[in-house]
């Protein structure tokens, strides 16, 4: 078991870490929006529906920076979702990067956490995406879901993908994850790395 000292000092630490990746944010925007609208296209092909990205900023939504056009098959737009790239993908990324590097492993761990929660964290912005995306194209008729699946789609999607806390607690159990996955308590050091 880890000191109180060496626990504090790693939370302590892994704050200071996410408040500087939070502050970057406006540096780091369009190139992450970019990145985020490329994962969207992608994932809203695999369910069915077109994602674009507006130009034109909604009075109010102006951190709506990503638009996901759901439409039926052979007709134009009937549907239009707008996501916000930062608090869907950027936040759990942010928070996933610092609690990686704010691990008391060695650096090897620590890489490896990062890298893991990366991929983690996107298949997770995904998810939510795409949930989003079918509950929207159910809404339009651009497809029919039978009801007990409609019903586990939009209670899960308002739990994942409109709840602030899950922004912060998927990146802690997937952080937990791969910690077990790496070995657990055997890679945590109390000495060495503080």
């Amino acid at each position: 078991m880890l000191p109180r000292r060496v626990l504090l000092f790693c939370c302590l630490q892994a704050l200071a870490i996410h408040l500087v990746l939070f502050c970057v944010w406006p540096l780091v925007h369009s190139g992450y929006a970019r990145l985020f609208r490329f994962g969207t296209r992608v994932t809203a092909a695999s369910v069915g529906a077109v994602a674009g990205f507006t130009t034109d900023v909604v009075p109010g939504l102006e951190r709506l920076d990503t638009e996901i056009r759901v439409s039926r098959p052979g007709s134009g737009p009937v549907g239009i979702l707008r996501i916000d790239s930062r608090f869907t993908g950027y936040l759990p990324l942010s928070l996933m990067l610092a609690l990686a590097l704010a691990t008391p492993a060695r650096w090897r761990v620590r890489l490896v956490l990062a890298a893991g929660g990366v991929v983690a964290i996107a298949m997770f912005a995904a998810v939510r995406v795409a949930m989003s995306v079918l509950l929207v194209a159910q809404e339009v008729g651009a497809i029919m879901l039978a009801p007990f699946p409609q019903r586990i789609l939009t209670r899960v999607e308002g739990v994942l993908g409109h709840a602030a806390s899950s922004a912060y607690l998927i990146p802690l159990v997937i952080w937990i994850a791969l910690l077990a996955g790496c070995g657990g308590r055997r890679v945590l050091r109390s000495r060495d790395t503080v």
